[in-house]
């Protein structure tokens, strides 16, 4: 997926099942779906947190800012597809 953010082009590459981590809280997230809101690509997560059954829908775009990829060690979460 190629994502134009500022200006600047980056080649990210999400999918479902991915295991992404909130930035301020460092909750586990996994994108459960991708779909497509008014023409803009958008990931629905759900926290794989115990304490916390939460979801959210964010522009793929606004993805990396809020949220970085999970590395499966840290959360104890492995990510499948």
């Amino acid at each position: 997926m190629e994502i134009v953010l500022f200006g600047s082009t980056k080649n990210i590459s999400y999918e479902t099942g991915d295991v992404v981590a909130c930035r301020v809280t460092n909750l586990p997230f996994k994108i459960v779906e991708i779909v497509t809101l008014n023409d803009i690509p958008h990931v629905r997560l759900r926290c794989e947190a115990v304490e916390n059954n939460s979801t959210k829908t964010i522009a793929v775009g606004a993805l990396e800012m809020t949220f970085q990829m999970a590395h499966d060690a840290d959360f104890g979460i492995t990510s499948t597809s």
